[in-house]
């Protein structure tokens, strides 16, 4: 069966459309970077609360370093999200933004998985429960 063009008009005369599977997954990504300031700026003050928490029980050289790679982390993301609100209308990007994206959330875990793994003290129980 042969689908009918509901307008046989020429279809040069209209303007190029992006795919609608383009244009939603542009629309995923830019949902993604407008939530993110709340993440980082959780990201940030949980990062502050744990030092605070334990600055007493581990290396303070230690605690300060993670400390600061969270924070140049954070930094990095923040910078991230200002190139792409000034980039935003660029859908052909898309692909791009979604890795850089994607980098920066890994980059995020990997510094709260190295918190957990390096400084945790393994002698006091009380801080494994928190």
């Amino acid at each position: 069966m042969m689908a009918i063009d509901p307008d046989p008009g020429d279809k040069a005369d209209r303007p190029a459309t992006p795919p609608l599977e383009g244009q939603l997954h542009y629309e995923q990504v830019r949902l993604v970077y407008q939530l993110s300031p709340v993440g980082l700026i959780s990201t940030l003050g949980v990062a502050t609360f744990v030092s605070v928490w334990f600055v007493s029980v581990v290396s303070s050289r230690g605690l300060l370093a993670w400390y600061l790679t969270m924070a140049v982390i954070v930094a990095g993301r923040f910078l991230l999200l200002r190139a792409f609100c000034q980039d935003m209308l660029n859908v052909a990007m898309t692909r791009l933004w979604e890795r850089r994206f994607v980098l920066g959330a890994s980059l995020t875990g990997l510094g709260w998985g190295l918190g957990g793994l390096l400084l945790l003290p393994v002698a006091d129980q009380r801080y494994l429960t928190f």
